[in-house]
């Protein structure tokens, strides 16, 4: 399958894979600093599992496989959301090992030697982070992505319009099976992945001590070639 991308978007394209080897060597500074506490250690585990969803993305987006590289998307916004909220707000990090215990174990029979397995994971965790800080808040609450994005604190482009929006291709809507969403949402794929690439590397910087360089110039770049996206892939542009 042949790409067909307009300049706009191709440069938007260079903007991500520029910033892919600024999130590999943030996290290749921090390789001589662990153990890290466990919110910091949980930002270098998301940058990871981004960069690797960012490399996909592009494998996809520049073979033309758009639809494909839509998919991703979600994913993308989800890691960057709970990164936030982990950085932002001092429990949500126990919050979400909590809601995946209880989620995982949700598939088994309830019986009591299953019970007595959660029981013992859950007092390992707590014992984990009550070692690390005596004043660690430690509350059994299952986590919701809105719970997240309201801890993140971060444009609505991330969970308002993004997250509700990429959804739609991951569970399968109308709107996204039959194409009609594809209009409106191939002039900010990209976009909203650098955004999001960006977004990790201020975390890590402000969070963490990983080396990032200046970010200015590449978020100039991408408002500028966004803000052309947008307007040639209006109905008034075309």
């Amino acid at each position: 399958m042949e790409p067909t991308h307009c300049p706009q978007e191709v440069e938007l394209l260079k903007i991500l894979k520029e910033l892919q080897p600024i999130i590999t060597a943030a996290l290749d500074s921090l390789d001589n600093k662990r153990p890290l506490p466990q919110e910091p250690n949980y930002l270098g585990w998301a940058a990871k599992s981004l960069d690797f969803s960012m490399d996909s993305y592009i494998l996809l987006r520049e073979s033309g496989r758009l639809h494909g590289s839509k998919i991703l998307i979600r994913s993308i916004l989800e890691t960057v959301i709970a990164a936030a909220a982990v950085a932002n707000e001092k429990g949500i990090l126990f919050k979400k090992y909590y809601t995946e215990i209880i989620k995982a174990n949700k598939m088994f029979p309830k019986d009591e030697a299953r019970q007595a397995m959660v029981t013992n994971q859950l007092n390992e965790l707590t014992r984990i982070f009550q070692q690390e800080n005596p004043e660690y808040p430690i509350k059994c609450v299952e986590l919701k992505i809105s719970d997240m994005a309201k801890a993140a604190r971060l444009p609505d482009e991330f969970y308002k319009i993004g997250y509700s929006t990429y959804c739609e291709f991951t569970h399968g809507s109308f709107r996204a099976v039959n194409g009609k969403l594809n209009e409106a949402t191939d002039p900010i794929d990209t976009s909203i992945v650098i955004s999001c690439a960006l977004t990790m590397l201020r975390l890590l910087q402000k969070h963490t001590s990983a080396i990032v360089p200046d970010l200015a110039h590449f978020e100039k770049r991408q408002i500028a070639h966004s803000m052309v996206r947008l307007t040639e892939s209006s109905p008034a542009a075309a």
